[in-house]
Parts: structure tokens; sequence; C-alpha cells
């Protein structure tokens, strides 16, 4: 038992070694601190070949976590416009793999960590919806979504957001999993649905029934008098 303890241990301090060292390498980058964006890129790009899907991963979460806490006076839009590459950059590498291995998992934690960057406000709002409706795509099942439930809560109160937010909901529930029916509440999903339904917008009352089709075939039927 105590080696099985300090082999996690170990485990757990290559991935904090490794995130903490992509996050820098990323940092690096959009600040401007290698000679070029290319040779920038190339170090990310080495760093994705050479980590673990974990680290991976924990890197796409980390950039997340630093630009969703970007609150006040707007950033640089240059430096945004290089946080947006490095993810774009990615997945047309992640898609190309896929395109050799459609079934493969491998990619799955940077797709599902990458959805989280909806919640990052100083990062353009089209871009935000596009990739992660994107990466819902690209996954085999839906992830962990407690917060993407609760991004398109909070969203879908902003007209311009609703139609945007009830498209990522339907492909949400279009990829079912044991999670997303932990994260499924009646009382916060019901005002999006409703809002939906009573759009002028045909477009937009479409996504909202269909939303509530697919909910009642996955069994919650208390938005059936909705």
């Amino acid at each position: 038992m105590q080696a099985d303890t300090k082999d996690e241990d170990a485990k757990q301090n290559r991935r904090d070694f490794g995130s903490r060292l992509g996050t820098h390498i990323a940092c690096y980058y959009w600040s401007g601190s290698f000679v070029t964006d290319l040779q920038g890129q190339t170090v990310l790009d080495r760093f994705f070949n050479v980590a673990s899907k974990s680290i991976r991963a924990a890197l796409i979460s980390e950039i997340g976590r630093i630009w969703e806490s970007q609150k006040g006076e707007q950033p640089d839009q240059k430096i945004i416009g290089k946080v947006l590459h490095i993810w774009e950059r990615r997945l047309a590498q992640i898609e190309t793999k896929l395109k050799f291995d459609e079934a493969s998992t491998e990619y799955d934690g940077e797709l599902a960590e990458s959805i989280d960057w909806l919640n990052c406000e100083c990062f353009p709002f089209e871009w935000r919806f596009n990739h992660a409706k994107s990466a819902i795509k690209r996954l085999k099942k839906a992830p962990q979504a407690y917060r993407l439930i609760k991004a398109i809560t909070e969203y879908s109160v902003i007209p311009n957001r609703l139609e945007s937010m009830l498209d990522l909901f339907k492909a949400l529930l279009k990829k079912p999993s044991d999670e997303l029916r932990w994260s499924i509440q009646f009382k916060d999903l019901a005002p999006v649905i409703s809002l939906g339904l009573a759009s002028d917008q045909p477009s937009t009352k479409k996504l909202a029934e269909e939303c509530k089709d697919l909910l009642l075939k996955m069994g919650f039927f208390d938005f059936l008098n909705l």
C-alpha cells in the first residue's frame, strides 16, 4: 500500500511538473518572449507531441482558467489572438490525427477541457461558441457537463446568445452519458427551454423544441409541460 501511494505521488508530481512546463511555454508564447512566434509555436508543438494525454488536457484547462479570471480592462487583442491560435493550431493537429483513427479517445481530455474556454469573456463570443460546439461534436460521449450547463443557463438570458446556447445544449444532449444525466436539473434548464419556446425567431424556437424532445427521450419528463 505504501509503495502504491508513493507511485501515485510520483505520477502526480510528474503531471504537475508537466502542466507547469506547458503553461510556462504557452505564457512565453503569447507574451512574445520567443524570438519569433513561429519558434514559440514549434516549442508548443513539441510539448504536445511528447506530453501524456492527461498533461495535455491539464494545459488546456489551465489556459482556460488563466483567461477566465481576466476581469476589468480588455487585454491586448494581439495577445488574445495568440491565445486563440494555440487552440486553433492544436485542434487542427487533433483533427488530422482523428482522420486516421476516428475511434481514438486519445484527445478527448483536451477537447473536453477546451469547452470551458466558453467562460472566457475576453475571447470573442462567436469563436467560443464555434469551438465549443466543434469539440462536443468530436467527443465520443458527453464530458463532465456541470460547468457547460451552468454557462448555458447564464448566457441564455442574454438575448443574442439564446439561440447559440440552445444549439450547444442540443449538441450536448446528442452525446448522452451518465455524467450528463447527473448534471441535468429541471429547475436550471426549464427557463432556458421556455425562453426558446417563447422566442419569435423560428430557428430559436425549433432548437428549443428539439432540446425538449431529446430531454423527454432521456426520461426527463418534467419538461413535458413546458
